[in-house]
């Protein structure tokens, strides 16, 4: 992809960002930018220039009153993406894409980050359980060709994982996913994590973490990041100051 249309790219998600900052703001929820996003924040002041992709978490009380929101007020330029509207959707969590748009390239995803057990083993279990759902709920619904455009050798594998995954329902994977969101309530737990992600452990992080927003210039905008965001970053990446383009961070 060239910088001009990565660049065009940020436009829109940047431009995206706007309409999500100002919707939370007007209706008092907290969100973060994570991952890369997070990055770019501290390290960019704005995009990591490589990247196109936008992250943000919202703790799962709060989850499906920001879908509304968004589905409400969003500039009528832009959509929400999910299972729940979108028979095309592979992910079992939100986008705000294009309005017209397969939201493939464009877009930004909305995390759950949700309640764990106390338990280390039960944790791993939930983690487990959550990564299957999640991978199963993928490759039963993705469209290989599109979603990996001139790339064969995922395309072929998808096709398999696709056969693979085809028996199960797609409601029952929904519903088990549904029952991790609630199972381990957040205020009676100290950890939290991202029912959807793809780090395993690394993506349990204390609560605490998530209390407090801090504001960080990116782009043109301000946005917000944990408090702790030195110590969820570090926690995720190791040493995320340094740039590693191959894993795109």
């Amino acid at each position: 992809m060239s910088d001009a249309e990565i660049k065009h790219i940020h436009n829109y998600e940047i431009d995206m960002l706007r309409e999500i900052e100002r919707i939370t703001k007007k209706n008092s929820i907290k969100y973060y930018l994570a991952y890369g996003s997070a990055i770019g924040a501290v390290r960019h002041k704005g995009f990591i220039p490589w990247d196109t992709d936008v992250d943000i978490i919202v703790d799962i009380d709060n989850y499906e009153r920001l879908d509304n929101l968004l589905s409400k007020e969003l500039n009528e330029k832009y959509r929400v993406k999910n299972y729940k509207n979108d028979d095309t959707a592979s992910l079992l969590f939100s986008r705000v894409v294009l309005k017209n748009d397969n939201g493939i390239t464009v877009h930004i995803d909305i995390f759950p980050m949700v309640g764990l057990p106390q338990n280390k083993l039960k944790q791993h279990i939930f983690i487990r359980l959550a990564r299957i759902i999640n991978g199963f709920y993928f490759f039963k619904k993705v469209n290989p060709e599109m979603h990996y455009k001139n790339q064969e050798k995922k395309i072929r594998i998808s096709k398999l994982l696709k056969i693979i995954a085809f028996p199960i329902p797609s409601k029952l994977l929904i519903f088990m996913k549904e029952k991790l969101e609630k199972m381990y309530p957040i205020k009676k737990g100290q950890y939290v994590f991202n029912l959807c992600g793809a780090y395993g452990v690394k993506e349990i992080i204390p609560k605490d973490w998530l209390s407090e927003q801090a504001y960080f210039d990116f782009e043109n905008e301000k946005l917000p990041l944990p408090k702790e965001y030195d110590k969820y970053l570090t926690h995720i990446y190791g040493d995320y100051m340094t740039p590693k383009k191959d894993n795109y961070v």
